[in-house]
């Protein structure tokens, strides 16, 4: 999380570029509370919940609650977005010898960074805002006032969650797109690298699948 003091105008820009779904317009809403005056899924996030992934974005002060919110959205959209290329890389890496296709160091790269991309962003689109939590600086109540919007926040919280199976659908959507790319521009080994790409994450998702029906 970001435990620190950020502008609301940088709060602002920051969120434009995420695009995330509607937090800052959004009541706020408080989770059974802790000692602490807190919700719980701020202290204890589990990695998923009822089929969706979690993430819990926050900063410690805000000049006001829009701003508040505005920048924990960027913060969890920034571990949305740091979450997508690491799972793309954790396939991509493997692939560039299991795959047994010859490309180039250059053709790999420029793959790489244009799949990273357009996953991480689509990923944060689709990210869904679930709580909201804020509260006026000097309140220790715990409590959470949704008009409150003439001064100072703090802390500020939002839950961010992910289709838990939205992870692969959309990366196997992304890869088919960078597929007909490549294809076009006549990068055959490519294109067959993108298909390779997609037959692992599509038999992994099916094995996900078979895991949770269990």
């Amino acid at each position: 999380m970001i435990w620190q003091r950020i502008p609301a105008v940088a709060a602002l820009v920051v969120i434009a570029f995420f695009s995330l779904a509607g937090c800052t317009r959004a009541p706020a809403t408080v989770a059974p509370g802790s000692a602490a005056g807190v919700p719980m899924w701020v202290r204890l996030v589990p990695p998923e919940r009822d089929g969706r992934t979690l993430f819990v974005g926050g900063v410690s002060f805000a000049a006001d609650s829009e701003s508040g919110v505005a920048a924990a959205e960027a913060d969890a959209g920034s571990q949305i977005e740091l979450s997508a290329r690491q799972r793309f890389l954790d396939r991509f890496n493997p692939a560039i010898s299991r795959s047994g296709i010859e490309t180039t160091a250059i053709e790999r790269l420029h793959f790489k960074d244009r799949v990273t991309k357009a996953y991480a962003e689509r990923m944060v689109v689709g990210a869904r805002c679930d709580s909201v939590f804020y509260r006026a600086c000097g309140d220790r109540t715990g409590g959470t006032d949704p008009s409150h919007d003439g001064g100072p926040v703090c802390p500020v919280f939002v839950l961010m969650t992910v289709g838990a199976s939205d992870w692969d659908t959309v990366l196997a959507d992304v890869l088919a797109t960078e597929k007909r790319r490549q294809a076009e521009e006549g990068a055959d080994n490519m294109a067959q690298f993108a298909e390779y790409l997609i037959r692992q994450v599509l038999e992994e998702q099916a094995q996900s699948a078979r895991e949770r029906s269990r």
